[in-house]
């Protein structure tokens, strides 16, 4: 059987996801429209999120792994600040 060795940011952020009930869906909506605009989703989907943060996607480059990396936790960031009181930030 395969190990999956996965990075410790995707640790954290499925460990956010799961304290601040933050569903993929809602990451990924996050991570295609972070300024609440409507337009065409042609970027992240729930899928492909799952993909990343199980530790399933094989990325072209280094830049690339780097760039979604920076745009998930970024999103994540977002959401969480959305749902948590000012206090507790």
């Amino acid at each position: 059987m395969e190990t999956i060795l996965n990075e410790d940011w995707t640790a954290e952020c499925v460990a956010q996801m799961h304290k601040y009930r933050i569903t993929g869906v809602q990451l990924a909506e996050e991570c295609n429209n972070p300024y609440g605009e409507r337009y065409d989703k042609t970027g992240y989907s729930p899928a492909y999120l799952s993909q990343v943060l199980n530790g399933r996607k094989k990325f072209e480059s280094e830049d690339a792994k780097e760039n979604t990396k920076r745009t998930i936790v970024a999103a994540l960031n977002r959401l969480i600040a959305k749902v948590t009181p000012a206090d507790e930030q």
